[in-house]
Parts: C-alpha cells; structure tokens; sequence
C-alpha cells in the first residue's frame, strides 16, 4: 500500500478515498480526504485543501467539521 511507503504524502490518501467513495463508503472515503487535505495544508496547499473541506460537507459532515477547525488555525 502506498500510504506505507509515503505517509506525508496527500496522493494516496486521496486516490483511496476515491475508490471507497466510488464504492460508495462514505465514511471511509471522509477519513481519507480528511487525511489527504491535512497534508495539503501542511504542503501549502490549502485552497485545495479547503475544496475538499467542502465536499466532505456533503459525504463526511463530521470531518468537515474537525478539516475546518484544523484549516482555521493560524
């Protein structure tokens, strides 16, 4: 599995998530975006990391809630 091998990385996290989206196990797919949008942030990439706080809205309110908090803080 990728993440192993690349943990700080957001690809994998991002690409699993799809596959359990597209499975249609939202709650799983949430974790992974939740995952792969912290280390967008860290990355400094944080306008995509907030697109995929607002989709979380939609599949995962819960870690849309905790990404939000996270993506606040200075």
């Amino acid at each position: 599995m990728l993440i192993r091998y690349y943990p700080e990385r957001y690809e994998p996290y991002g690409e699993l998530g799809n596959i359990y989206y597209f499975l249609h196990r939202y709650e799983e797919a949430g974790k992974l975006y939740y995952q792969a949008a912290l280390r967008l942030h860290k990355a400094g990439m944080t306008k995509k990391a907030w697109r995929l706080q607002k989709a979380l809205e939609r599949i995962a309110p819960r870690y849309a809630k905790r990404l939000k908090q996270a993506l606040s803080k200075p």
